[in-house]
């Protein structure tokens, strides 16, 4: 069974990395760079202040928590654990693979780019903020498809991520419900 999955990943990752094209290569470096999403970032917390004023600071650390525990779990955990090599450094597919930029790191699985977006644009897809929440789904998978374009994730490393940072978005989420029956002092969702 994980010889099967993993030749649909190896299929799927060749075709959707043969796709490139010149024209959307600065594109995908673009997505790909992480100092890219600070405006991003900034014009969040911006609008989280302009609801929550003062109190900005609670969910401020929500997210940057779902951020560190996403981060830490594909980047500390998965990676050393499973030691899948990314599909720029596997020594099989030499030739094979359209690298655009850098090939950073030996190791690919789980995407922490992928875990990274994909927490943030939970956290307030979550909340039932439809409004946000689906532009930054539709962000993340642009980044998430960027590690593929750039050769340097496998579907299944961005997948696995993807549901990596949704599911600790989804937890603190229904943590801070939790909570907030508990106390009058968190409510910043």
């Amino acid at each position: 069974m994980l010889d099967w999955l993993k030749d649909i990943d190896l299929q799927l990752f060749l075709e959707l990395n043969g796709l490139g094209s010149p024209h959307l290569d600065s594109f995908m470096i673009f997505m790909s760079e992480t100092h890219v999403w600070i405006p991003l970032y900034l014009l969040l917390a911006f609008r989280l202040y302009q609801r929550y004023g003062i109190k900005v600071y609670q969910p401020l650390i929500v997210i940057g928590l779902i951020i560190l525990f996403s981060d830490q779990t594909t980047s500390h955990l998965m990676k050393p654990f499973f030691e899948r090599y990314r599909p720029c450094k596997d020594p099989q597919l030499t030739g094979m693979v359209f690298i655009i930029d850098k090939c950073r790191g030996l190791y690919g699985f789980a995407s922490g780019h992928s875990a990274n977006a994909f927490a943030v644009a939970g956290y307030f897809f979550f909340q039932d903020k439809k409004w946000i929440g689906i532009p930054l789904l539709i962000w993340a998978a642009l980044i998430a498809y960027s590690r593929v374009y750039l050769g340097v994730h496998y579907p299944g490393d961005i997948l696995v991520g993807a549901l990596i940072g949704l599911v600790y978005s989804f937890l603190a989420i229904k943590a801070h419900q939790y909570l907030a029956t508990k106390s009058k002092h968190i409510d910043f969702l």
